[in-house]
């Protein structure tokens, strides 16, 4: 290729690439990332880069290692490069903005360089309308590979690349002998999608042997000999074995496949209306442009197009390979499309011609469009990058959630399919994560218990997997199904700890559980009372702790009982700020536990009644009065405020927070 038309063709390719990546920052700015794979990936990265190796038994996920499973990180080179841009800004949102711009830049870059020469380059209107249209279809293409940060977007710059040879090779270039290199690479980046490069390869060979015809607009003219095929694709399968599992890695996207179906995944579903309409939006437009075209179309480039179109509708998933197959073939049609528009041009010319003056001020600005579109795009890009950076991540873990769970320190959290990347994102092993070929077909079947999705969930089994497992912690997304926060609100033996917009975590219900519990829900709400927050406090929940109320704390004294008795009120934010002095000198005295009454919930209290005496509001309950009588010595007078006036009651009452330690039956108390 000449020197000057490759410049002009990465000229072109730079230019028209500027539209779809400042359509995809503004996309990103508005909405809110979704893929929690992305947080896995990283974390696998860091893995490979720590340790310097990449099989092993897989450590993200607590299931799987207790069972010595291994993952077939078949991406693990793409792992690399994410955990590599996650760490270039102050979170991991940068790396995701450069990676998915990134790839989709050098995507478009390619289908404009290598297949769109020709674009542009005529001086005829009609010829100039039709290469706009197909720009704009190609674009349309371009917006159908967004995806997620994951290594596919990847693999799709490798899969343009692979057209690109196939085509080459099968007119009789040598430039097909490059595949093995790049199916090296491929098997590295995302080697779960190599069956693609194979079958593609196989398809191709198959063509070879067919002899030369014409049906209509299809024709086949033969290429390169099918012996050579033969060659090329027993080189790419060879090539495919280098990697770190060898000829394994073959069978991991069937793999993938079982597993998806048993969990129902929408991404590895047949495509449909609801789930991937821009495939048969982009589907109509290749009939409309075969239709206007109305030329001869080869055989090798329509199959390699229904073959992925085929994928789509096995797989939602296909949808992005369908269409960078569909801005291939538009690319190198474009003749057929300005013969149409052409056509419909000289139709309309010769009914109305149209004012020279307007068809010279048509070709003008259709030559000055693409600079001004460019130019506008790039500035756009410049403009839309900040904006994109500082999106939230929808799914991600509040810092109040994080410090919970930091807190707790759970061993066997259960995190579902779609919150298991933010659980390994914030630091905590997953149980299962959307890694589906990670896991036993047992593990995922559980999952789907525990996950409320399956008519399996009932109280029976939700049992039999809790004892199965021993969870510590139990986390549940709002945004997946809230059915299984409402059952386990109504259990006993589950208490919730933690709850926000998102996500609800619940624990075992024993005291100790419950105590943490008492002050961790009311992190980030605000006191009713003062209408200020509540002071955040995160404890451990692994201090003994056991409920009394005041007739248990008065039999203990009186029976001679050793213990420490804190009255607290987890409302009071001066009992919040006490908590953590009163369980650290429970655990630097050696005591076995502490006993916790919140008082508030016996004590009598007083109130002013419409005629302004004093009146009382709540009785004191059993046991209450005699335990006054021998808290007598450290107890305070009961003051009420009345209209500004203070007046002291002939009571006693217990102020929490106190702690108080007794034995022998005699009581005393503890400053802290």
């Amino acid at each position: 290729m000449p020197r000057r038309s490759l410049l002009r063709r990465l000229a072109l390719g730079l230019a028209l690439s500027a539209v779809p990546v400042a359509s995809l920052l503004y996309v990103l700015g508005g909405e809110y990332y979704s893929d929690t794979d992305y947080y896995w990936h990283i974390a696998l990265g860091h893995r490979i880069l720590q340790t310097g190796t990449v099989g092993g038994v897989d450590m993200l996920s607590w299931a799987a290692q207790q069972q010595g499973l291994e993952y077939v990180n078949h991406s693990w080179l793409a792992d690399i490069l994410l955990a590599w841009l996650s760490g270039l800004g102050q979170t991991e949102i940068l790396g995701a903005v450069l990676y998915l711009t990134g790839t989709l830049a050098a995507l478009s870059v390619l289908m404009f360089a290598l297949w769109g020469g020709g674009l542009l380059a005529s001086r005829r209107l009609a010829h100039r309308l039709a290469d706009g249209a197909v720009i704009l279809a190609v674009w349309y293409c371009l917006r159908v590979t967004w995806g997620n940060p994951r290594p596919q977007q990847l693999a799709l710059v490798l899969f343009a690349l692979a057209l690109r040879l196939l085509q080459k090779a099968w007119q009789g270039g040598k430039s097909g002998w490059a595949l093995p290199v790049l199916a090296v690479l491929w098997a590295n980046v995302h080697g779960g999608s190599i069956c693609l490069l194979l079958g593609l390869t196989a398809l191709y060979g198959l063509l070879a042997l067919l002899p030369t015809f014409r049906v209509g607009q299809l024709c086949h003219r033969r290429g390169a000999p099918a012996r050579n095929w033969a060659l090329l694709l027993v080189l790419e399968g060879l090539a495919g074995c280098l990697n770190p599992y060898g000829p394994g890695l073959y069978a991991q996207f069937f793999h993938v496949d079982a597993n998806s179906a048993l969990l129902g995944v929408i991404e590895w579903q047949p495509a449909n209306w609801s789930s991937a309409p821009a495939f048969f939006v982009a589907l109509a437009l290749l009939i409309l442009a075969w239709l206007l075209a109305r030329h001869p179309v080869p055989l090798a480039e329509a199959l390699p197009l229904a073959a992925t179109a085929a994928l789509a509708l096995l797989h939602v998933r296909g949808v992005a390979w369908f269409a960078v197959c569909l801005a291939v073939f538009l690319l190198r049609h474009v003749g057929g499309v300005r013969y149409a528009f052409g056509r419909l041009a000289d139709a309309a010319q010769r009914k109305r011609p149209a004012p020279g003056l307007l068809r010279r001020v048509l070709l003008a600005t259709s030559r000055a469009a693409l600079p001004v579109l460019a130019a506008g795009s790039l500035a756009g890009c410049i403009w839309l990058a900040p904006r994109a950076v500082n999106v939230q991540f929808y799914r991600v873990f509040s810092p109040e959630l994080v410090q919970t769970l930091q807190a707790l320190e759970p061993r066997r959290l259960y995190t579902g399919y779609n919150t298991g990347g933010m659980a390994i994102q914030a630091g905590f092993q997953s149980f299962v994560d959307s890694r589906a070929e990670l896991f036993t077909e047992d593990i995922l079947q559980d999952f789907m218990v525990m996950s409320g999705t399956r008519p399996q969930s009932n109280d029976e089994n939700i049992d039999a997997v809790l004892d199965k497992y021993g969870f510590d912690a139990l986390l549940f997304a709002k945004y997946d199904r809230g059915l299984m926060i409402s059952y386990f609100d109504e259990r006993d033996d589950w208490v919730l700890v933690y709850d926000d917009a998102r996500y609800s975590l619940f624990v075992p219900a024993d005291d100790g559980n419950i105590f943490a519990a008492e002050y961790m829900r009311l992190n980030g709400q605000t006191n009713q009372k003062t209408g200020e927050p509540y002071t955040p406090l995160y404890l451990d929940g692994d201090t003994p702790v056991e409920y009394v109320a005041p007739s248990d704390i008065l039999e203990r004294i009186q029976g001679g009982q050793r213990g420490a008795v804190l009255f607290t009120d987890p409302q009071n934010d001066l009992c919040r700020a006490a908590v953590p002095d009163v369980l650290a000198w429970v655990q630097q005295n050696d005591w076995p536990g502490l006993l916790v009454c919140n008082i508030e919930d016996y004590r009598m209290r007083y109130a002013v009644g419409a005629n302004g005496e004093v009146v009382i509001a709540q009785n004191r309950t059993v046991g209450y009065d005699e335990l006054l009588a021998l808290l007598d010595p450290i107890l305070p007078f009961y003051e009420l405020d009345r209209g500004g006036e203070t007046i002291t009651l002939d009571v006693k009452t217990v102020e929490p927070p106190m702690l108080v330690q007794f034995a022998d039956g005699q009581v005393q108390q503890i400053d802290f």
